[in-house]
């Protein structure tokens, strides 16, 4: 199945992340950094911005989820202090094998 059957929907899914690239930049630069719901936001924005950019490199919808969730947990555990080497060791590892794991269901 072809994702992006047609240039205009290419052309979409490329404004689309450009424009939630720019939110994200957005955010970064013009926001002071204590506001809780500006950390919620800016997670919301980086998941949705790593998911369309792996989406439109990948062309499938589940290894684009998988690792945007993957760099968004990461680093909401670095934001609770707790993202260690250990941990991303662990989730790299499970996401990996998870992907190993579809792979060999879809065949």
């Amino acid at each position: 199945m072809e994702l992006f059957k047609s240039k205009k929907r290419l052309f979409l899914g490329v404004g689309l992340d450009l424009f939630l690239w720019a939110g994200v930049t957005y955010l970064l630069i013009f926001m002071s950094p204590g506001n809780l719901y500006l950390i919620g936001g800016f997670l919301a924005g980086l998941f949705g911005a790593l998911l369309v950019g792996m989406l439109l490199i990948f062309r499938n919808w589940r290894r684009a989820i998988t690792l945007a969730t993957y760099v968004v947990v990461i680093l909401i555990l670095r934001y609770n202090g707790v993202g260690n080497v250990l941990n991303i060791a662990l989730l790299t590892g499970a996401v990996v094998f998870g992907e190993i794991y579809f792979l060999k269901i879809d065949r």
